[in-house]
């Protein structure tokens, strides 16, 4: 029988056990939305801080373009002819005392060459312009204006892609981290938002600031302010320092009241089973050599008797060959003698393929030697050079064998390092020929990237003879002859994404060989020994990207100027769907001028990016920015033209904007899902105003017609309706009751503080590129140089 007592104590104990649990459940739930709650808090700092990121290098490449659109002006000012008589000398002298010195940050390391920004005197054109005109010592000063503001510029550029990078490698850092602790996130953030507003506040003073005075005054501020933060934070070294050293002292100290009584340090035996496991893995070592060398000197005496014996068969038959092989048999026992030789004469050749293998077997025996030796002394073991003396003499005595035994020698094959070695006076011929002279149907038939290979092995020889003068000049002349030939071959838009694609093969090839542990996940063994030695080119790796975001830009403007000739023929004026128009439309264009054309060259532009094998990420940007750039056009004009706006163009424009979407699924699905869903939304305003022709009109559809207008602004959408020609008879006019509902209700829209005022979209807006790290699986050792570049003589392959 169980008494009632045990029966309480066990309802009291089962109770106790439920309100923990209940304790425990509510404990787990608050940690749980704890939890939630940091990482959403991550995440939308993450966001933050990508969103930030992409605006920095947004307003830094624009920076960019403009530094290049002013040093244009500056060439071209420069470049005016004289149309009348010279100034003399004398009345320049006052204007010549003001001329001044750029450093031209050549892009390595603390080494800067000083260059003249302005010609000679005798070089300025004193006379340009008319005599009604500004004076020619105006112009000469605007020159030197336009030269110190460059210069500037060209500074604070560098600066900000620095800070740039520097926020881009915390960014990534941040990503590649696993969560870590709270308050090391939270300060991580703290700091990261204090530098962020330091350096926007910083351009926000650069931006305002529009005289060169007032900009050169600004700088020098920003160097005083960071020279007392290099002060503040150098007294902070000193001080850490001090601590360091005061712990060093106090921990010497500690050790010397021990004396010589090891074991009390050593409490738990772990100094003695450290050292009791290396002297077990010296010992190992030490006896895998041994049993190597007993092996590989076992088969030298062995490979030697047996080669002796058969140099002494081989001499005896010699002498009967000499005297016999040439005479007719006289009876059967020679003619056995003959067959006999022949016989013997095949096996030689059998003796002869088996010594070259073990010639082979030597020499891999001799580098598994000397890989066992590098462990020993890796382990501690000095003591090891008598093995490899010993070693040496082996080998040495057998490689001389083939040649007392064989009567031809064997050619060796040659080991390349992958380097093309040339001469200083060669560079400008091979920068002619390898850059300006090379043409893109003779590219096309050459290994994509080629150039960019061979300059790269060219810069390797300089890294490898320690030639630092020589590099900056081969970099110069790299600079220098693309943006040559890229001006010179403008109108060829082939010619910008060869060498785009060059451009970002050798700036992927300094990046994979750089030695940098970030760039090396994917390269084989021999791939990073093949990494520079000395020259560290990370500030020339910007430069080239620079280039590079130069090439692009000048690409997408190039094929924008192309391709606005064909959008409206091909999408608001085409039409396929005849009949839709009435008695008074618009002559329909012809069909080369329809969506089929656009595709052409849309196709045309794939095929080209696709053989010069420009990178696949890129190629997406730039179908993304000009399908960006076909949708702002278009909408433009629609936005613009009355005859446009009405049911039936309506239907013909989303019929011609249907091409391109298939074109988009069909040719960028290589890419990703995510790709095509990009490039989709790019052309969703245009989507949607040709939308709202087709959409009812009536007051019970103004909900619908505000959320299916969600990418357009308020003031397109009503300009849109105001335009608005209804058919004459079945459709009614779009009350100004309806106009101003949906005015009202787009203006109540979440962001409609923030949307854009202006009625036409930017169609010159030039998304931000970023060149993604791609990695090359191609030898060096492997690439030769072809016929048809005409290099013979200037380039050795060593």
């Amino acid at each position: 029988m169980v008494s009632s007592t045990e029966i309480v104590n066990g309802s009291d104990c089962t109770e106790s056990v439920g309100s923990m649990y209940q304790i425990w459940s509510k404990e787990f739930e608050q940690r749980a939305q704890f939890w939630k709650e940091r990482d959403k808090k991550h995440e939308a700092e993450k966001k933050a801080l990508c969103l930030e990121l992409e605006t920095e290098r947004q307003s830094r490449q624009k920076l960019l373009s403009s530094q290049y659109d002013l040093q244009e002006k500056i060439d071209s000012l420069q470049r005016v002819p004289s149309k009348e008589h010279r100034r003399s000398l004398s009345d320049a002298s006052n204007n010549s005392q003001q001329e001044t010195t750029v450093e031209d940050d050549f892009g390595y390391g603390s080494v800067r060459s000083v260059e003249t920004t302005r010609p000679a005197l005798e070089a300025v054109n004193w006379s340009a312009g008319s005599h009604n005109g500004p004076s020619p010592i105006a112009d000469a000063g605007l020159v030197l204006r336009m030269q110190n503001r460059i210069s500037i510029l060209q500074g604070e550029l560098s600066r900000t892609a620095k800070r740039a990078s520097d926020l881009e490698d915390r960014l990534m850092n941040r990503l590649m981290l696993p969560p870590s602790n709270p308050n090391s996130d939270r300060f991580k953030v703290e700091e990261l938002e204090i530098e962020n507003k330091k350096l926007r506040e910083q351009i926000d003073r650069l931006r305002a600031a529009g005289d060169s005075i007032i900009l050169s005054k600004e700088v020098i501020g920003q160097m005083d302010a960071m020279q007392k933060e290099l002060d503040r934070r150098r007294d902070e070294c000193v001080q850490l320092k001090s601590v360091l050293t005061h712990q060093t002292v106090n921990l010497k100290s500690l050790a010397s009241n021990y004396g010589s009584d090891v074991d009390i340090i050593n409490e738990d035996g772990e100094l003695a089973s450290a050292y009791e496991a290396q002297k077990g893995i010296n010992r190992q070592l030490q006896e895998e050599l041994t049993a190597e060398k007993q092996f590989f000197a076992e088969n030298i005496s062995r490979t030697k008797i047996e080669i002796e014996k058969l140099r002494e068969e081989n001499e005896k038959y010699q002498k009967l060959l000499s005297t016999d092989l040439s005479a007719e048999p006289k009876n059967k026992a020679q003619e056995y003698a003959q067959n006999e030789i022949i016989r013997l004469a095949s096996e030689n050749l059998a003796i002869q393929e088996r010594i070259d293998k073990l010639s082979e077997s030597c020499r891999r025996y001799k580098n598994q030697i000397r890989m066992l030796v590098n462990k020993l002394k890796e382990a501690g073991i000095e003591d090891v050079q008598d093995i490899l003396e010993g070693n040496d003499t082996v080998v040495s005595q057998n490689t001389s064998l083939p040649l007392e035994m064989a009567m031809v020698t064997r050619k060796k094959e040659r080991e390349y390092l992958g380097m093309f070695e040339y001469k200083l006076q060669d560079e400008h011929t091979i920068i002619k020929k390898l850059i300006i002279d090379l043409k893109t149907h003779v590219a096309t038939t050459l290994l994509p990237g080629l150039p960019a290979y061979i300059l790269f092995m060219m810069l390797r020889h300089t890294d490898h003879v320690d030639d630092e003068p020589k590099m900056h000049s081969l970099m110069k002349g790299i600079r220098t002859g693309v943006k040559k030939t890229l001006k010179k071959r403008a109108d060829h838009s082939e010619y910008s994404i060869l060498w785009l694609a060059n451009m970002l093969r050798l700036l992927n090839n300094m990046r994979q060989y750089s030695g940098d542990a970030t760039y090396q996940a994917s390269n084989t063994p021999r791939q990073n020994q093949q990494s520079l030695r000395i020259f560290d080119l990370s500030e020339y790796r910007q430069v080239l990207s620079d280039i590079a975001i130069w090439i692009y830009q000048g690409l997408i403007t190039h094929i924008q100027t192309q391709y606005e000739r064909l959008i409206v023929p091909a999408i608001l004026e085409y039409e396929e769907i005849s009949g839709l128009s009435g008695p008074k439309a618009i002559p329909a264009p012809a069909p080369s001028a329809g969506p089929a054309r656009l595709k052409h060259d849309l196709g045309t532009l794939h095929e080209h990016l696709k053989v010069h094998q420009v990178d696949s990420p890129l190629r997406a940007m730039i179908f993304k920015q000009l399908f960006y750039f076909i949708c702002a056009y278009s909408l433009n004009q629609l936005l613009l033209r009355k005859d446009l706006c009405c049911w039936a163009k309506g239907l013909q424009i989303r019929y011609n904007i249907s091409h391109l979407e298939t074109w988009i699924k069909e040719n960028l699905a290589e890419y990703g899902q995510k790709c095509v869903e990009d490039t989709l939304a790019v052309l969703k305003p245009i989507t949607q105003a040709v939308q709202l022709l087709q959409a009812r009109k009536s007051m019970a559809d103004v909900a619908s017609t505000v959320e299916m207008c969600a990418d357009l602004t308020a003031i397109q959408v009503c300009k849109i309706l105001n335009m608005y020609t209804p058919a004459e008879d079945y459709e009614v006019k779009v009350t100004k009751e309806f106009i101003h509902e949906i005015q009202k209700l787009m203006k109540s829209r979440p962001g409609a503080d923030t949307e854009s005022k202006n009625l036409l979209m930017d169609s010159k807006v030039i998304f931000a590129v970023q060149f993604q790290y791609s990695p090359s699986s191609i030898r060096l050792e492997d690439i030769e140089v072809p016929n048809v570049l005409e290099l013979d003589g200037l380039l050795t392959k060593i």
